[in-house]
């Protein structure tokens, strides 16, 4: 046999060798991928995990069923995690995460769909506990005392790739004795689908976030504790951390209750939301900055109700700081803004009720519709274009309409095509004033330039006494009258020019009259 025929042989035996051990080691592998899936090696994972996770954390463990779709499904059903004080810290009904396996190999964390169903989560802080019920889970996982710190790892890390997110049936219960919160929340359906998460950049999007049917009480109470030094760390850090920038798409939200109770302000309030949908443009949280396509509310009722409290809690109302000039740079702009057949209801049992007229103190506003467009907010400028206003109140004042365009700034404020409309007035207004700062405002009011038109208004009595019921003595006997209200004044306040104005309607006076008026604000001149 020549050389070349034994190498030749032995190349031969060498390649079957090779051959042979690829198709073992394929075998092999999709023996496990086989096995993992079948119902008694995944019974033995769940119970290797459930005696891990127990002996890890001293605390009750139970998976009840695990189900590993390999290369990317992974179910758990009837999980149930115990704290230290035997309550329920973690219980759910199924858990599934779609996640592309093999894309951890390349740093890569791929979940096309999360969905949570019949979960429930009680975090809390329980005095004389001054930690949180899940601490002893950070706990057990520690790593030992702290290691120095190390240069910072600029390697790429993890991609992430979300897609939809489902949770449906979802209980959240949050109790910390040192802040003085409870919430305890239900959540029957939420589902958002994500388009960019890069937590290392700070970067999302989400197109869509649904919410429906959720149902909760919040309640606030005396804290023990007052976290000050933790409130500003969190500031400090928030000042330190690059900004976040936001892509939202539409936001819905139906069929919401919530309770709300603060002890302190011995206040309750209850809303019950119908629905409301809101479409996003763009949001710079960087610079504060954020601009709506659209904000709808419908169908809610909302009451806030103040109960009395002890003489030495009413305190001196704050003072009013002027903040314009000093509230930074943050903008608001919506584009369109609705509210259409909602109920509003406010009492202050600190304050006695009237017996006639608008109380500011007791309201109850039904029918509310509010319909605007291109609002525009920003520490210097307030715009508004108000296409509708329309509501009817207990004192028996009702509004069948209001519009007006609508400019306020820190040098004026102007109100153009203003229509008020109710069952006895109808009022046409144009106004405008214009000062050359606040401080000139408020130092010398006279310079104030003014220009007032009321078209052909008519102002009833009856709601003259509504929002000023001192007046019906002064007025009886013209409770049906109706004033009829036509004239211009424009000029600096303290030299007003009435080219004229046209008033009548009290009994047979009628009053029509030009001229100017100097000396305003002071009287004496």
């Amino acid at each position: 046999m020549t050389t070349s025929e034994k190498l030749k042989k032995v190349s031969k035996r060498v390649l079957k060798i090779l051959l042979t051990l690829v198709l073992v080691i394929i075998g092999i592998v999709l023996l496990v991928v086989i096995l993992i899936q079948t119902g008694p090696v995944q019974n033995f994972g769940r119970r290797k995990i459930e005696a891990y996770l127990e002996n890890k954390l001293h605390s009750k463990v139970r998976i009840g069923n695990l189900y590993i779709g390999f290369p990317s499904r992974i179910i758990l059903k009837n999980i149930y995690l115990e704290d230290k004080r035997k309550d329920t810290l973690l219980s759910g009904g199924k858990i599934e995460v779609d996640i592309a396996m093999f894309g951890l190999l390349h740093k890569e964390i791929n979940i096309s769909s999360v969905e949570l169903d019949q979960v429930t989560v009680k975090v809390k802080r329980m005095m004389p506990d001054s930690v949180f019920n899940f601490q002893f889970i950070a706990d057990a996982f520690n790593s030992g005392p702290e290691k120095p710190k190390q240069e910072p790892d600029k390697s790429a890390g993890f991609k992430f790739v979300i897609g939809t997110i489902h949770l449906h049936d979802i209980r959240a219960v949050y109790s910390d004795d040192a802040t003085g919160n409870n919430l305890n929340v239900r959540l029957g359906d939420f589902k958002t689908k994500i388009k960019t998460f890069d937590p290392k950049q700070h970067i999302f999007a989400v197109p869509t976030i649904v919410f429906s049917d959720i149902s909760g009480q919040i309640h606030q109470y005396k804290p023990i504790l007052i976290l000050q030094k933790t409130l500003d760390t969190i500031n400090v850090q928030n000042q330190k951390s690059a900004p976040i920038h936001l892509e939202l798409g539409t936001i819905d939200l139906s069929r919401i209750s919530l309770a709300f109770r603060s002890d302190a302000d011995n206040m309750n309030a209850d809303i019950k939301l119908g629905s409301f949908h809101t479409t996003a443009d763009s949001i710079d949280l960087a610079t504060s900055r954020i601009r709506l396509k659209q904000i709808a509310l419908n169908n809610t009722d909302a009451i806030v109700h103040f109960g009395r409290l002890a003489a030495n809690k009413l305190g001196k109302p704050l003072p009013v700081k002027d903040t314009m000039a000093k509230a930074g740079t943050w903008s608001l702009d919506i584009a369109g803004f609705t509210i259409d057949s909602t109920h509003l209801q406010y009492d202050d049992d600190n304050k006695t009720a009237l017996k006639k007229g608008m109380d500011y103190s007791h309201m109850n506003v039904n029918h509310l519709t509010v319909h605007t467009e291109d609002l525009h907010a920003d520490p210097q400028n307030y715009k508004a274009i108000i296409s509708a206003i329309s509501f009817d109140e207990k004192s028996g004042f009702v509004l069948k309409r209001l519009s007006a365009k609508l400019d306020y700034a820190a040098t004026g404020t102007r109100v153009q095509d203003f229509i008020l409309v109710t069952g006895n007035s109808e009022i046409r207004n144009q106004t405008s004033v214009r000062y050359s700062s606040l401080a000139e405002l408020k130092d010398h009011p006279g310079n104030i330039e003014t220009n007032i038109l009321f078209d052909r208004s008519r102002i009833g009595i009856k709601d003259v006494l509504i929002f000023v019921p001192s007046l019906e003595e002064p007025l009886k006997g013209n409770k049906q009258s109706v004033i009829a209200l036509n004239g211009k004044v424009a000029g600096r306040l303290k030299d007003l020019h009435i080219p004229y104005l046209e008033i009548s309607g009290i009994g047979k006076t009628v009053i029509a009259a030009s001229g100017d008026i100097r000396g305003l604000p002071d009287s004496s001149n």
